[in-house]
């Protein structure tokens, strides 16, 4: 999903997408972990929405890590969005800004790739 500057943050659009045009078909590999990473400043434009598109993603068997990006991230929702079960670096990260993500590297990998 592209990042548009300025614009809102479509939590629900992008978890969409993880089911309705990511891991399907020809682009779901057998016998391999279904992961994404979600990295969010944690606040949806429409919190309304993310539970039941949040709860659509996990039905379909897809692990989501969640990295917030700012020191204004909403705790709660990367909690709401990550899978089972839920504890800070592990399943959700935290990053001041886009630079530090780099920090969060190796942790990402083995999380993401069991490595």
């Amino acid at each position: 999903m592209k990042y548009v500057a300025g614009g809102n943050t479509d939590t629900t659009g992008g978890l969409n997408l993880l089911t309705t045009s990511m891991f399907i078909g020809s682009d779901d590999r057998q016998g391999v972990n279904n992961t994404a990473i979600i990295i969010t400043d944690g606040h949806p434009t429409d919190n309304s929405t993310v539970p039941a598109a949040i709860e659509a993603v996990h039905n379909a068997g897809i692990k989501t890590i969640v990295v917030g990006i700012t020191n204004d991230v909403d705790e709660s929702t990367l909690r709401q969005l990550s899978s089972e079960p839920k504890r800070e670096n592990f399943e959700y990260f935290k990053a001041a800004d886009f630079n530090s993500l780099v920090t969060l590297e190796s942790d990402l990998q083995k999380q993401a790739c069991g490595a």
